[in-house]
């Protein structure tokens, strides 16, 4: 079925077909029939939205009709490289089958050939899911462009390159190099970087970990740096620091974590603080995230500290249970902090 899918621009004959397939996609998710009446205005697809906006059909071969995707600049920054998602639906009978996939890498391309860097998403709550698949992330909620006040998922897709390297007083935090695998396999086997951890990581679980921080990277635009310090000789490599997204379902997720693991020889000398501080910037300035957290065990002083350091405050409500430890491991038991 997804060799069969073919993309192309939408024309004028397609409006009230698409029009028809945007209603039955959306009605899909369990809305009654009063609620799509309201909905209908925004779901309308006419010859002005296909020139106000870059509209992309899916069809088969045959030209059977399969789903949509629009996007138009950003309302709140028209004279940016950002763009909103306006339209992304799939034929009913035609979900599961790949066109939503086709239509995303689709959309990305045309979105990266025209230099936009940044995609905002107002999603249904049933599609969400989806868009995070994509490697959206949940920033926060807007209120409905159909029914005002109810509020909606408000999302955002990195389009374009990992951003740039971030530097400080004594710190840069750049993208990972191969050579970086041995000094971070060494800060992850030692005992002391891993007192708050569930254990040491051997040389394969370290490299496993510096790969998948590469994958953050590419899927959401940001991820745990590595750490070098510029104030010494051959800037050494130091450690990670950065944002990451946590892998595991609690009452505070989606969300994005700003954390550090830093070689002991380097503690006790605000490095973290520091890098955390322009870590916390960049999220805020360049990313458009409005919020960060940040957990740990109770015992752990150091960290906590930090996270005090650069304005999180312990909520104390937050409190949770790792689901990723057993219930009764001594490290189960997490303090969370939060950056607003």
């Amino acid at each position: 079925m997804t060799q069969a899918i073919h993309i192309r621009d939408a024309v004028e004959a397609d409006c009230a077909p698409l029009t028809a397939l945007c209603l039955r996609s959306k009605a899909h998710w369990g809305y009654d029939d009063a609620f799509m009446a309201r909905c209908r205005p925004v779901l309308t697809v006419t010859p002005a939205t296909l020139r106000s906006m870059t509209v992309r059909v899916a069809e088969t071969n045959g030209g059977t009709l399969l789903g949509v995707a629009a996007w138009g600049a950003c309302e709140e920054r028209p004279a940016s490289a950002e763009a909103e998602l306006e339209l992304m639906f799939v034929e009913p009978g035609a979900m599961g089958r790949g066109v939503g996939r086709r239509l995303a890498r689709d959309l990305r391309a045309q979105l990266q050939r025209r230099g936009v860097e940044v995609l905002w998403i107002l999603s249904d709550p049933g599609a969400e899911p989806f868009y995070r698949r994509l490697g959206a992330l949940r920033v926060g909620r807007r209120s409905s462009d159909a029914i005002p006040g109810r509020q909606l998922p408000w999302l955002r897709l990195f389009v374009g390159g990992p951003p740039e390297s971030l530097e400080t007083e004594r710190l840069r935090l750049r993208l990972w190099e191969l050579g970086d695998r041995d000094p971070f396999a060494a800060l992850n086997a030692d005992a002391r970087v891993a007192q708050y951890l569930p254990s040491t990581l051997d040389r394969s679980e370290s490299d496993a970990l510096a790969e998948r921080i590469d994958v953050g990277f590419s899927q959401y635009g940001f991820g745990l740096w590595a750490v070098e310090r510029t104030d010494l000789p051959g800037r050494p490599f130091v450690g990670a620091l950065g944002l990451s997204v946590p892998s595991f379902d609690a009452h505070f997720t989606p969300c994005v974590e700003i954390g550090w693991r830093l070689a002991a020889e380097h503690w006790g000398l605000g490095l973290a603080t520091e890098g955390a501080r322009a870590v916390a910037a960049h999220a805020f300035g360049p990313l458009g995230l409005d919020r960060l957290v940040s957990f740990t065990v109770p015992t752990n002083l150091a960290s906590r500290r930090v996270m005090e350091k650069i304005g999180m405050r312990h909520d104390r409500d937050g409190d949770f249970e790792h689901p990723s430890l057993p219930a009764g491991h001594a490290l189960r038991r997490h303090v969370l902090y939060r950056l607003p």
